[in-house]
């Protein structure tokens, strides 16, 4: 009696495992919304990459904008002595 009471839950949660199954295989409708992030993320990218090589972003600024986050307005003050 017991174990066709263990049989019957066994089969009541195997449906949960075939859902998350489906959900992590892309269905056709997802695709789309795959192919726009890439096509975003891309467009991201190169556009940084071209602030970079244009000298709008440097290390020098990014360094002068962390200090500036940074309370007291300075940054590490380097290896003690």
């Amino acid at each position: 009696m017991e174990i066709s009471k263990l049989k019957l839950k066994l089969k009541s949660f195997g449906h949960l495992g075939e859902q998350h199954y489906k959900s992590l295989v892309q269905s056709p409708f997802e695709i789309p919304t795959n192919n726009e992030f890439n096509i975003a993320l891309s467009n991201m990218s190169q556009a940084l990459q071209t602030r970079i090589k244009e000298g709008e972003i440097t290390m020098e600024n990014n360094w002068k904008g962390i200090k500036k986050s940074m309370p007291g307005g300075a940054g590490p003050q380097g290896p003690s002595a």
